[in-house]
């Protein structure tokens, strides 16, 4: 038996999501709409034969892995490395009062995005190094469908692992709160589901 589909969820909408603020490792709840989000994503995996679930520590990867492993009668497993990027000082703030802020960042990061700290917290090449190698013991596991819960920053970076592509292009994927990302590795190809 071998992996053959993941699919790799990003939590549902969260307050701070709504209300356009950097989260980061700090936390806000789901909003009705995310908690919406995650019952939708289970009734779509459902019938997949999901085996495991995986998810990031944070508050509100929990609340909707448990949403979706309620549904699924599934067990869960939290994998700390999957913890959102740090963005630092930026943490808890509104984008728009960011980039007021803080415009050098933005300026200079535009020629050296991967690398580039955020100040005080991580960069895209901290959070692929901290990623990585928990992503490849869970690809070469015995179980065939699995699913990760996580965030859109670390999110990009599993995508690029599994894709095999450069990090500079793996940091420019989206992925939405209602977005599904299905690996099936049998086909060696990546759908996106809008759910």
């Amino acid at each position: 038996m071998k992996l053959k589909v993941i699919f790799l969820l990003r939590h549902g909408e969260t307050v701070w999501n709504k209300e356009g603020r950097y989260q980061g490792r700090n936390d806000s709840p789901l909003t009705e709409e995310g908690k919406k989000q995650a019952r939708k994503i289970a009734a779509f995996i459902s019938d997949r034969n999901i085996e495991c679930l995986y998810r990031s520590p944070l508050g509100r990867a929990m609340e909707t892995a448990n949403i979706i492993a309620d549904a699924l009668q599934c067990s869960i497993d939290v994998i700390p490395e999957l913890t959102e990027m740090n963005f630092g000082e930026f943490e808890s703030m509104l984008k728009e009062d960011i980039i007021r802020a803080y415009p050098y960042f933005f300026k200079t990061r535009k020629n050296n995005k991967v690398q580039q700290n955020y100040p005080s917290g991580e960069s895209y090449v901290d959070v692929f190094n901290r990623v990585k190698k928990p992503l490849k013991l869970l690809l070469k596991q015995e179980t065939k469908v699995l699913v990760i819960v996580g965030h859109e920053s670390v999110n990009r970076i599993i995508r690029g692992i599994i894709e095999e592509i450069p990090l500079e292009e793996a940091v420019m994927l989206r992925q939405k709160n209602n977005e599904v990302i299905e690996y099936r590795f049998d086909e060696d190809r990546e759908i996106v589901h809008e759910i």
